[in-house]
């Protein structure tokens, strides 16, 4: 007497959308931390001004954020736009919330990273779609 297994059915098919928005938004934050590093080690040894470390950190948070868009499109495999910008949008949830946390609100900047990286994670999400795998 075989018995027959039956395969398990994939009852969340949203679940799956989840995981990529998700993934896409940690692997940007984790590649914006390591641009935020690189860009640190640059700036210290070099002779840039004050200035530099706000476009760097702006840099950086739209590095992540290109990277973000497109490790989620690329794991979705469609709708390349808005995979982008609702990965976006979690990754700069995380980011305004890390820098309420450590810095307190203070200024401008606490507004417009979030917005860089919700900007550049569509682009990436566009880019990531149309990217041959």
């Amino acid at each position: 007497m075989a018995r027959k297994f039956r395969q398990r059915e994939d009852t969340d098919k949203s679940g799956g959308k989840f995981y990529g928005f998700l993934f896409g938004a940690l692997t940007g934050i984790i590649s914006a931390i390591c641009f935020a590093g690189l860009f640190a080690l640059v700036i210290s040894k070099s002779d840039l001004g004050e200035n530099a470390i706000t476009f760097a950190s702006y840099g950086a948070a739209a590095l992540g954020g290109l990277i973000c868009g497109a490790n989620c499109a690329k794991k979705i495999g469609s709708k390349g736009l808005l995979c982008g910008l609702g990965a976006g949008v979690i990754m700069a949830v995380l980011l305004f919330a890390c820098g309420i946390a450590l810095t307190g609100f203070k200024g401008t900047g606490g507004v417009i990273m979030p917005l860089v990286a919700i900007a550049a994670s569509t682009v990436g999400g566009v880019v990531g779609v149309n990217f041959k795998k």
